[in-house]
This record gives structure tokens, sequence and C-alpha cells, in this order.
């Protein structure tokens, strides 16, 4: 019965419905499979704006929303988080027994989630406790419980930065987090090796994964536009935008329609929203209509994890230009389920060519689908995690 079945506790800094980028679509999937094998709740943030509606999330778990402490967080040294970064920097020597603390920009959310939770754990017990990203380590790393403590790595942030004193402070926080958490968990292979440079020892790949089924409604269409999904907020993401209009946009016929959806800053791209056919709109809540008759293009030239945004189109049976880059983690095969190219002549060729190859286009979108299926379901990937997180808590009884 329901009531019987093992508790375990998600700790996010936001509520993941309605997905809005790949971490809350990594969350809310999470939360869906893995309510199929234990009573769920989730402890999370209210969203900046309050404008928000837990219906939807409820049908799967409980939502607990921790409150906000903003005058007790600011009489604690953790209150320079609040600093610009510049200013962290500058003052680093200053409040050098801090470093690890502060490193990451989401302390105060940290902090409110880490109150919450010991008021929580007086009043029920847990087996599992996961905090999703690394950032909100500092939320769980401390709490003193029998449950098994897990770090769900979205992105390894200390590789995803060029500023080498930033990857050195990330680095030192990712590794004092290393001692702290029973478990970390992340999306591929490469991540994982990653993490035992770290010094993780039992480290699981949970891979980023797709809802086949409700993609598999998406009709097939001979492509004519280009699809771009993401949060064009998201430095990679809007890093791989303007890489894809200032080197590859003027390599192709100005009459293809571009789609992009996703959160975006209007002033980012004011010259680009006046371009011809190419259309920022925004959130949507259902992008299946834009899939039919799309390519899919991933130009990220940087960026961790998996991008769900690939794995969607696989789903869909859309055919998929990315950089190598933006398809890390993935066990693609170029040319096979995906054209991949890290130039800027390459990127527009493959383009053109699925525009205008039909059989090729078919046989990549069709390979594509079927890897999808065979490898990145949702269900099939929880089911192999719970196993794994069962296997794990006989093991530390």
């Amino acid at each position: 019965m329901k009531e019987n079945r093992k508790q375990i506790l998600m700790v996010f800094n936001e509520i993941p419905y309605p997905p809005v980028h790949g971490g809350s679509l990594r969350v809310l999937n999470l939360l869906k499979e893995l309510s199929k094998y234990y009573e769920v709740t989730l402890l999370t943030l209210p969203n900046k704006r309050g404008n928000f509606d837990l219906k939807e999330l409820e049908k799967v778990c409980k939502v607990i929303l921790a409150p906000c402490f903003v005058e007790e967080f600011f009489k604690k040294p953790r209150f320079i988080s609040y600093f610009t970064r510049a200013a962290y920097f500058k003052f680093e020597r200053l409040f050098s027994p801090f470093k690890s603390k502060l490193v990451m920009n989401h302390n105060y959310q940290a902090f409110c989630l880490n109150k919450a939770l010991k008021k929580i754990l007086n009043e029920k017990k847990f087996y599992y406790i996961q905090a999703e990203h690394s950032y909100l380590g500092n939320a769980v790393d401390e709490i003193k419980s029998k449950a098994v403590k897990i770090l769900d790595f979205h992105n390894v942030h200390s590789y995803m930065k060029n500023n080498p004193r930033e990857i050195s402070l990330i680095r030192k926080y990712e590794r004092v987090l290393a001692s702290k958490f029973d478990l970390a968990i992340c999306c591929s292979e490469i991540d994982k090796k990653r993490l035992e440079s770290l010094g993780y020892k039992k480290i699981l790949v949970v891979p980023n994964g797709a809802d086949t089924e409700y993609f598999r409604k998406v009709p097939y269409s001979k492509p004519s536009s280009l699809l771009f999904v993401g949060d064009m907020t998201y430095w990679p993401n809007k890093e791989g935008i303007n890489y894809f209009f200032n080197e590859v946009y003027p390599l192709l016929s100005p009459d293809i329609r571009i789609n992009l959806i996703g959160k975006y800053k209007r002033e980012d791209f004011n010259e680009k929203r006046k371009l011809k056919n190419v259309r920022f709109l925004g959130f949507v809540e259902d992008i299946r209509p834009y899939l039919i008759g799309s390519v899919f293009i991933c130009p990220l030239l940087n960026g961790g994890g998996t991008r769900l945004k690939i794995l969607t189109a696989f789903s869909s049976g859309v055919p998929v230009v990315s950089t190598s880059k933006g398809a890390e983690g993935i066990e693609y095969k170029d040319n096979v389920n995906i054209l991949i190219a890290d130039d800027p002549e390459s990127f527009a060729k493959r383009i053109i060519e699925l525009l205008n190859e039909p059989k090729k286009t078919d046989r990549i979108r069709k390979n594509s689908r079927r890897l999808a299926e065979s490898k990145y379901k949702w269900g099939k990937i929880v089911k192999k995690y719970c196993q794994e997180l069962e296997q794990m808590k006989n093991e530390k009884e």
C-alpha cells in the first residue's frame, strides 16, 4: 500500500511545474517516476513572482514551500554572497574562511531550505534525501540523519567556467561536498569521471531522459524551418544563439523560418529579433506544434550535463544538427541519428542537407527516435535508479 512505501525527500530551489528550463524538466520527471516507487515529498521555494499553481505537482508528490528568512540570513557571514561576483572576488581574502560556502550564488536559497529541512526532519523520517543541483549542497550537507544523502549534479560547474579564479573556488566547494554525501548522481559518464577527479567515491549515472509517449504524437512533416528550445538567459544557451546568428545564419537563406522558444531578455537580442523570419517566442505551454516541420538546432559551445532539448527532439522524430559540445553525454552516432558540426560552414551545410535531402532526413530522424526509445525513456532510467538506491540502502544498513 502507498502508506507503507519508503519516503524520499527532494530538495529543489524552485517549483518545477511548469518546467521552464532543463533543470526543472529533469526534476519534474524524476518526481513523476519516483512517485511510482516511493512516497515523494518536494521541499522547494516559492517562485519569485509568487504566481504558481501546485495542483499538477501535488498529483505526484507532497509539496512543502520553505519560508524565507531574509533578516536572519543577513545577520550571518553568508550575506556576503549577495554581493556581485566581482565584489566578492575583490574581498575574497578578507572572507577566506567562508570561501567554500560562498562560492555559489544560491546561498540564500540553501539557507532557507536548510532551515525548513531541519524542522521537517524533527517531525518525519526519510529513507533518502536528495538535493537537486550542487549549489544546494549547503542545504543538506550538514544535516544529521540516518537517511541516504544524495547530491544530483545537473552540471559539474567547475568544468563550465573560463575564469581560473572561479574554477578554483567552485572546485574547492565541490570537493568539500564529496565527503558529506553518501551518493552523487550525474547525467553522463563524462560527468562521472569529472566527479571522480574531485574525490567522489559512490557515483551513479542517472541520465536525462524524455517523455517518449508524449512526444510520439508529433506528426512528421518535411522540414522547412529551424527550431531552438532553451532558456536564453542561461549563459551557454545565450552564447550558443549569438554564435549561431553571428556565424551560421549569414550562410543560410534568409527565407528559412527560425523559431526560438524559451525565456530571454529582449535587450540581449534586439537586433536579432528584427531579422527576417526570426521569431523569439518566449515560454510556450506546448512545444509540439513547433516541432512539426522543423530541423532542431543545438549550437552550444559550452555547458554541462546533457541537453534535454536534444532528447526531446529525438523523441519527436525531429532531425537534429548540433555541435559536439551540445550533444555531449548523449550516446549518439554522427550521421546515424544526429548530424554534428563544429564550425559555422559545416553547421550551415548540415542544416541545408536536412532541409533538401528527404531520404537522409528520414533516416536520421527515425534512428534518433529509436535511440530515445531504447536508452532515454524516463521510466526505464528511474526504475534502474530505484533498484540501485535500494541496493545502496541495504549496504548502509
